[in-house]
């Protein structure tokens, strides 16, 4: 499955996915799945790979023996509460950037799965990085990314956060946890790299 460039996915017009439509789409966010995990993605929208429809596939977590969860989510929809937060996001489908983007730090989520032959309707209050992914892929199915709405790291920038990010999550591989210091000082800014691959937080210097 090969990516669509950014000027298919930006503003594009998703309709959503019908019951009868899910049993063969369910077979599309298989692949989806595969293609994420290969990337090395938190998360990957139908739009991405050159469908347009409502889903997408996210890492909903790890199984007891290490294994990442994926879930298959049609029709998303989030409201968000009124605190937000800046993120330095990355997404698959602009390699080697990142982008500043205002977020809400929760969200009431709303989607469907598919089980039983049927579409199943899920209402999640969603916190932290999960209500930041949530909000990045379901903008995607309304052709919205973080390249529209966001504001692109300088190329300096843009290399230190790479670099720092690295570095992070060499830490997190040997201790479990993942915490970078922003040498900018001023704020917190939490954030995604390499297209979503994991989740950082930048904690100032004191």
């Amino acid at each position: 499955m090969t990516l669509a460039e950014p000027n298919f996915v930006e503003k594009i017009i998703c309709t959503d996915v019908t019951e009868a439509e899910a049993p063969e789409l369910i077979k599309l966010g298989e692949q989806m799945i595969q293609d994420c995990t290969k990337l090395g993605g938190v998360g990957l929208a139908a739009p991405q790979v050159g469908i347009p429809k409502r889903m997408f596939v996210w890492r909903i977590g790890q199984t007891d023996d290490g294994n990442d969860m994926y879930q298959i989510v049609f029709n998303p929809k989030y409201y968000k509460d009124k605190k937000k937060t800046r993120m330095i996001e990355g997404c698959l489908s602009y390699k080697d950037k990142h982008f500043i983007v205002e977020r809400a730090k929760a969200v009431q989520a709303v989607y469907y799965t598919f089980a039983h032959n049927q579409m199943l309707r899920i209402t999640n209050h969603l916190t932290g990085m999960k209500a930041i992914i949530f909000q990045h892929e379901t903008d995607h199915t309304d052709g919205m990314t973080i390249a529209l709405k966001g504001e692109e790291l300088s190329e300096q920038k843009n290399k230190e956060f790479v670099e720092s990010f690295q570095r992070a999550k060499e830490i997190r591989n040997a201790s479990g946890t993942l915490s970078m210091d922003n040498r900018e000082g001023s704020k917190k800014i939490e954030g995604m790299g390499g297209g979503g691959s994991a989740s950082v937080e930048f904690i100032p210097n004191k």
